[in-house]
């Protein structure tokens, strides 16, 4: 017999308590890039270049100079691309735009996310194609990018040093904090990466800016052999592009390590 009530307060206490935890053990929503392709596909419907799919990943609008191709990586960054000649006269996708995808805490809002990458495609498409040029100071661009990583805090890196190889090609050196961490690779775990290192450089003959990172890691647990490792990020540019862009895109990818 309950008199003060209190068996009553238990069970309705140990009722929430059961209704939150059956509730914390759902399964999180996965983002779906299926999903999200296909309202960026309705949305551009609307566009003055209709877009067509090749692949779950990729999308693009048009063909020729000034055509724009949206990939997603498996890291879900969207890197948006722009078609342009350079001085050599072939056709170069060039970088625009890295987007990274909130895959964590969108899952069920790709739709959210098709709007915010088709506002970008709107943009870019009503910007003026750069033009390519003979000389750049890629020295210029490797000492502002050296200084934004230097204040960006991240879990990992730590800007170690720049290092001139020629006026055309420089090297920006990262170390992972620690002994390291171990690099995921489709579902297994490779090497163990120990430093990051990003490397910038222009050709003269096409004016053409590349840009990319990579790990490199030791092939044993002794350290005894460094190796390496693909890149994370490999991207042309042009040379005719605003400094600022460049940066944004390489830390919108650096920043997801």
């Amino acid at each position: 017999m309950d008199i003060f009530g209190f068996d009553k307060e238990l069970i309705e206490k140990e009722k929430k308590f059961l209704e939150k935890r059956k509730e914390d053990q759902k399964p999180i929503r996965a983002f779906n890039i299926h999903e999200m392709m296909d309202h960026l596909n309705r949305l551009s419907q609307f566009s003055l270049k209709p877009p067509f799919q090749r692949f779950l990943t990729e999308m693009q609008w048009g063909t020729t100079g000034g055509a724009l191709r949206l990939l997603i990586t498996p890291k879900y960054h969207t890197v948006i691309q722009r078609l342009q000649h350079d001085l050599s006269g072939e056709p170069v996708w060039f970088c625009k735009k890295v987007y990274s995808i909130d895959y964590e805490n969108y899952g069920g809002k790709e739709d959210v996310v098709a709007n915010e990458l088709y506002e970008i495609v709107q943009n870019l498409e009503k910007e003026k194609l750069e033009r390519n040029l003979a000389e750049y100071d890629l020295e210029s661009l490797a000492y502002k990018l050296s200084n934004v990583i230097k204040s960006f805090k991240h879990d990992f890196l730590i800007f170690q040093g720049i290092k001139e190889l020629n006026e055309n090609n420089y090297e920006l050196y990262m170390f992972v904090r620690g002994a390291g961490v171990g690099r995921t690779i489709g579902a297994r775990m490779s090497q163990r990466v120990n430093e990051y290192i990003l490397d910038l450089s222009f050709n003269e003959q096409t004016g053409n800016v590349k840009v990319f990172f990579f790990p490199v890691s030791d092939e044993d647990e002794g350290g005894n052999m460094w190796i390496i490792q693909p890149p994370d990020f490999f991207q042309f540019f042009s040379s005719g592009q605003q400094i600022n862009e460049i940066i944004d895109a390489v830390m919108v990818s650096l920043k997801c390590f």
